[in-house]
């Protein structure tokens, strides 16, 4: 009874661990963060091996049944935990979302935030998953990201041609003139 009471208590602090997200900003500066080599900083579910991301999942099954006080096994989290997984893995956005966000999702689905609560199953943490993706919250910090991503891109793209002039001025390579040449297929 001792090893399940530790599992128990474990998967509690698992439950109310984390990064709390509270804006669409937060949100999008948590799936941003990188590490010094260019690594997500907080990592993607689909970057855990298979026996990892089950072990978490099955500590969070234990971490909910303590907050809403019902009663799981280790027989029936096995199984939920498996069908999540599996279901999970099948869809690209669901996998990609950080283990912070999935414990938020979990956690507030669990007070009905994100779709209806059918027990502590996996077809209700799915439902929770599935509602956190369609939230406001979610939908805001994607157009955040988004918008960085392009303005990432832009600066890249000014700082390739501001190279490039720069190398052409001062004659480290020629670029050729097209003025002559027929560009778009048809005779001048």
């Amino acid at each position: 009874m001792e090893s399940l009471t530790t599992n128990q208590q474990t998967a509690l602090q698992i439950a109310n661990s984390g990064k709390k997200i509270a804006t669409p900003q937060q949100l999008a500066e948590l799936r941003l963060a990188k590490d010094a080599s260019g690594n997500n900083l907080y990592p993607r579910y689909r970057s855990m091996p298979q026996m990892s991301r089950l072990a978490w999942l099955g500590d969070q099954f234990f971490g909910l049944a303590i907050l809403t006080h019902t009663t799981a096994t280790f027989e029936t989290v096995s199984v939920d935990s498996v069908a999540l997984d599996d279901e999970i893995m099948e869809d690209r956005l669901l996998s990609d979302l950080t283990l912070v966000e999935m414990q938020e999702a979990f956690k507030k689905g669990i007070a009905k935030a994100y779709g209806d609560y059918f027990g502590l199953s996996y077809v209700s943490l799915l439902g929770f998953l599935r509602g956190f993706l369609k939230s406001e919250k979610k939908v805001a910090a994607a157009n955040i990201v988004y918008q960085r991503m392009k303005q990432e891109e832009k600066a890249k793209d000014a700082l390739f041609f501001k190279t490039l002039y720069e190398a052409q001025k001062e004659g480290k390579i020629t670029i050729p003139d097209f003025s002559g040449m027929n560009l778009n297929g048809k005779d001048k």
